[in-house]
């Protein structure tokens, strides 16, 4: 049903691309999530690492002299592109944050300090409000990009976001319990900046981009987006899990003493986080003045 695209470009897919950025992609995140046990300084972190760097640099070899490449790396580099899809990967890093953070706040036994002992499904509900704040904020993202430009929409949300790590952030160094009615501020506020950020993006690729790349120039923007949520998964996940605090269960359980994220650990996890939201906002305001009254670069022709 969908009508075909008044732009259309013959070309073949590029598999050597394809297969070289994934290479290089898992090369870089597996010893990210696997480095805390490995040992950051073990032969196959580092070589991994290694590896990695060497396959990207084959890789952009590659593509730069490819007549249709998987990613236009020309396009992708220009200013407004990269500093989108730096903004991007930032986003994605606290967005998925918010994912893992509040679920071990909520869930961790009380006799933690800082958990509030809650079932799957008291935490779930909690966090069900984000979701709809989440998809409400969308939209104003959408009547800010339209108002002021995406530029001012992606700041606007990243340091809404910001404000929402703040919070979580004073209060754990006021050594104050978070309960789950503050997670819930705490996450719609989170939510919202998201909305209006992620609203944003598209906007930004759509108008800086030649109109017959724009296919590609977003789904790179996905891709920005996806790899700072699998950052923050390792990342925040290792932080978690170093800084942890041990439960001893009662005797006769037949069960091991469970050790759960310390308040170091959630400090820690939240700074990281913050400073994700201050780079998606430097990010944002280094951009130059865009409007979306232009959809692709080839309009301005």
């Amino acid at each position: 049903m969908v009508p075909p695209s008044p732009v259309h470009r013959t070309a073949g897919f590029d598999y050597p691309g394809a297969i070289g950025l994934a290479a290089a992609l898992a090369m870089l995140l597996l010893p990210i999530s696997k480095g805390a046990a490995w040992g950051w300084t073990s032969s196959t972190t580092l070589g991994l690492f290694g590896a990695s760097v060497a396959v990207f640099a084959l890789w952009l070899a590659y593509e730069l002299h490819r007549e249709h490449p998987l990613v236009d790396l020309r396009t992708t580099a220009t200013r407004t592109v990269a500093l989108t899809n730096g903004a991007s990967l930032a986003a994605g890093f606290a967005l998925f944050a918010m994912s893992l953070i509040p679920v071990q706040l909520l869930m961790a036994p009380t006799a933690t300090g800082n958990g509030n002992g809650l079932s799957m499904v008291h935490t779930g509900l909690f966090l069900a409000p984000g979701g709809l704040v989440m998809f409400v904020a969308s939209n104003l993202g959408a009547r800010v990009s339209r108002q002021f430009g995406p530029r001012t929409s992606l700041a606007a949300g990243a340091t809404v976001m910001g404000i929402g790590y703040l919070v979580q952030l004073v209060l754990l160094l006021a050594d104050r319990h978070i309960g789950p009615w503050h997670l819930v501020l705490i996450t719609c506020c989170i939510s919202a900046g998201i909305g209006i950020a992620y609203a944003a993006m598209p906007a930004l690729i759509m108008a800086s981009v030649p109109l017959r790349q724009t296919g590609e120039a977003n789904g790179v923007n996905a891709l920005m987006r996806s790899l700072g949520m699998s950052v923050a998964s390792a990342i925040v996940g290792m932080v978690l899990a170093h800084f942890v605090v041990t439960v001893s269960l009662p005797a006769g359980t037949g069960l091991r003493d469970l050790a759960f994220p310390s308040n170091t650990g959630y400090l820690i996890a939240t700074t990281i986080s913050l400073l994700a939201c201050a780079v998606s906002v430097g990010c944002a305001l280094a951009l130059p003045p865009i409007t979306t009254t232009l959809v692709g670069a080839d309009a301005a022709d």
